[in-house]
């Protein structure tokens, strides 16, 4: 069970008030938070709609839904993510978002959670960290280079540049901006990137595929090595060598597969492990890189990929190289 304390949490991120028109999306996967939820919702004007009534994975948003919308103040899904052998669901959310935005609708968004995840990420007080992670967030924006190192070998040096945004995700939605209902990380896309990367934790292509599931949240037995000049990478290294080749696929045969796409720091120190869920483990204290698009349409980063795929560097160092003082610990931040 989600307990109370948990479920007012989640309510101080979606922003609900009092006479607020409310869609919840659901699926069989996250029917535990929706009862809880909808306890506390009777009160309000509230539509449901269970995604698994219709035939997935959906490629369009289903009429029902589309007539629904109209007049709403929020709409929060939270939803597995589904695919088969033609297709996943990326085009149904994009084009759910778009409409809601469209029609002024404040969105909120959980994508294939279960309860230790919710646990785990709502654990903390989201107030504190919303609070840290705007403190770090305009920090980091006056900061041009990092080095971040860990005890598994990386050794990495990231260049920053203010034509390329910084982003803050607190998981208190906005309008027309944050959606991601769980606290909390900030990002960029790196001006430029060189060194050596070791992924010791989740890395999120893994967690798509079920012959590796054994590693989706740890690759400390295994780790995956990314070797990078000027922003790409140039050579992978596992010593799991099924591993390294799938990675390379994704790599160096899509396009702009190589190129580092993502600097990201998370923020909930309330998180202790990584689960194999990205949502989750990217908001876990320390440092997450991505290769593949650079999300433009919020970084300004000047380049597209059809693929995006953190890994999350566990327990690392970063030094600010601006004044050379310590902005993390071995996982412990120090501002």
């Amino acid at each position: 069970m989600i307990s109370e304390r948990i479920i007012r949490q989640v309510f101080e991120c979606l922003r609900i008030i009092p006479n607020e028109k409310i869609i919840l999306i659901y699926d069989h996967s996250s029917e535990f938070l929706f009862k809880s939820l909808f306890d506390q919702l009777k009160k309000y004007d509230v539509t449901v709609f269970n995604l698994d009534s219709y035939n997935r994975p959906l490629k369009e948003v289903p009429k029902d839904i589309l007539k629904s919308i109209k007049g709403k103040d929020l709409c929060f899904y939270f939803i597995d993510k589904k695919c088969d052998k033609h297709g996943d669901e990326v085009v149904f959310r994009k084009s759910l978002n778009k409409i809601l935005e469209e029609e002024d609708v404040r969105i909120g968004n959980m994508l294939s959670i279960n309860q230790q995840v919710i646990k785990s990420a709502f654990g903390c007080d989201v107030k504190k960290i919303k609070k840290f992670t705007e403190i770090l967030f305009d920090y980091m924006k006056s900061v041009s280079k990092v080095k971040v190192t860990s005890a598994e070998g990386t050794d990495v040096i990231f260049e920053f540049d203010k034509s390329y945004k910084w982003c803050m995700s607190t998981g208190f939605i906005e309008k027309l901006k944050a959606r991601n209902v769980m606290p909390a990380e900030i990002y960029t896309y790196p001006a430029n990137v060189n060194g050596k990367i070791v992924i010791t934790g989740t890395y999120s292509y893994l967690t798509n595929l079920l012959e590796f599931s054994k590693y989706k949240n740890s690759l400390e037995k295994t780790p995956i090595t990314w070797n990078i000049k000027n922003g790409k990478i140039l050579k992978v290294f596992c010593d799991n060598k099924k591993i390294e080749n799938k990675v390379k696929k994704q790599v160096f045969e899509i396009e702009n597969g190589n190129r580092i796409g993502e600097y990201g720091m998370g923020t909930n120190t309330g998180i202790k492990n990584c689960l194999g869920i990205m949502m989750h483990d990217e908001k876990y204290p320390g440092v997450h890189v991505a290769h593949g698009h650079g999300y433009s349409e919020r970084t300004g980063a000047k380049y597209f990929s059809d693929i995006h795929f953190d890994g999350v560097i566990l327990r690392p160092t970063i030094i600010n190289l601006d004044t050379n003082k310590l902005i993390m610990k071995t996982g412990k931040y120090k501002i």
